[in-house]
């Protein structure tokens, strides 16, 4: 089956591929800064997606109170609520993070657009291949020739599904994280427009968990 992206957002919200999303007052405006302002007056939303591997247990606790900021008390809490068959690795996994710089704090990190699997620009191959998020996996990703990691590897792919987390972020949060995005939508072909997004210290709305072991998106 096809996921229709389009049957779970609202009048306000703009699918950066979809032309038909995009009110018509701002697709005639010369500049980025007018393209803007007009979103945050009229409360637009982008929809962007955080690909990542999820339990069956993280799937129901975000669709139900949504992503927290990144900090090593909430990667403490990921890796306690693993089921029990890691048990035996849950304790390596937490000195682990204990010892790390977090790539990440207080800080929630997307892509928007095009999923663009084969040149995979954003990286998020790497998120959905391995559970846990960059601060986790680098302990057991980079070793799996050794039997010990790739038991720790293998378990955790048991328990958890590649998936999408579909994010409503405002236009306020979207366009301070953006250079030229009004150039890329105008000049760009705009079924291949895509990017980054990356959100300090305010958490965007989850507007759906996506498991990724169907056929693909379709935006209508």
């Amino acid at each position: 089956m096809l996921f229709k992206i389009r049957s779970v957002i609202n009048n306000r919200d703009i699918l950066p591929n979809v032309i038909e999303t995009y009110p018509n007052d701002v697709l005639g405006v010369e500049n980025e800064d007018e393209f803007f302002y007009f979103l945050k007056e009229q409360k637009y939303n982008f929809i962007c997606y955080h690909a990542t591997r999820l339990t069956d247990y993280e799937i129901d606790s975000i669709r139900s109170k949504g992503l927290a900021l990144g900090s090593k008390e909430m990667l403490f809490e990921k890796i306690l609520n693993l089921p029990s068959c890691c048990d035996s690795f849950k304790q390596e996994l937490i000195e682990h993070v204990k010892m790390q710089s977090l790539r990440a704090e207080n800080t929630i990190s997307g892509s928007y657009g095009f999923l663009d699997w084969e040149k995979d620009l954003a990286c998020n191959k790497e998120f959905v291949k391995y559970w846990g998020g960059e601060s986790i996996y680098t302990y057991y990703c980079d070793n799996l020739d050794n039997a010990h990691f790739k038991k720790i590897h293998e378990t955790l792919i048991s328990v958890s599904h590649p998936c999408i987390v579909l994010l409503r972020v405002n236009a306020y949060d979207f366009e301070r994280s953006q250079k030229y995005f009004y150039e890329k939508i105008k000049n760009y072909d705009l079924k291949t427009v895509s990017g980054s997004v990356y959100i300090e210290d305010r958490i965007p709305e989850v507007v759906d968990v996506i498991k990724l072991d169907f056929e693909g998106f379709d935006y209508y």
